[in-house]
């Protein structure tokens, strides 16, 4: 089993997740509403929404700064045979890079509550996208949805 051909998938929601940008405003504020569980907000209402929507938008850019160095690299550049190599390298940039603006637009105590936070974000929607993924090249009701994704983005081109 190809490593690289397992964690494909996984990068690619997560890239899809975090460029989504209008619609991460609502799951960022969700995000933090379940991080913060039963105590209260330590915002107001208006400053919660305008964090939100920047700590968003500031994922969405880096994500997107992410998927145009791997259709650079993978494509532009035609290193398709260390595509996998390149997706996992810039997800384990985009994480932490992600995470640290979390931690500076939403005001938070420490690096960890952005992980969390980041975390919680991330796995809010993946149910729905890896069923869409996995309905790739059929016929089933949302696999048109999939065939938007190109290849160089799901899996590595061996």
């Amino acid at each position: 089993m190809d490593i690289f051909k397992s964690i494909s998938p996984i990068a690619t929601v997560v890239f899809l997740i975090c460029a989504a940008w209008p619609l991460t405003i609502g799951l960022l504020a969700a995000a933090v509403r379940v991080r913060s569980g039963r105590t209260p907000l330590e915002y107001e209402p208006n400053e919660y929404w305008w964090r939100c929507t920047l700590g968003s938008a500031g994922v969405a850019v880096i994500a997107w700064l992410m998927l145009g160095l791997m259709y650079g690299l993978t494509v532009e550049m035609d290193l398709r045979a260390a595509a996998g190599v390149i997706q996992l390298t810039l997800i384990l940039v985009l994480i932490p890079a992600a995470a640290g603006f979390l931690f500076w637009a939403l005001a938070l105590e420490d690096f960890i509550q952005a992980l969390s936070v980041f975390g919680i974000f991330i796995m809010l929607p993946t149910p729905l996208f890896v069923l869409v993924l996995s309905l790739r090249d059929s016929f089933a009701p949302f696999g048109w949805l999939a065939s938007f994704i190109p290849d160089w983005l799901l899996a590595p081109v061996r």
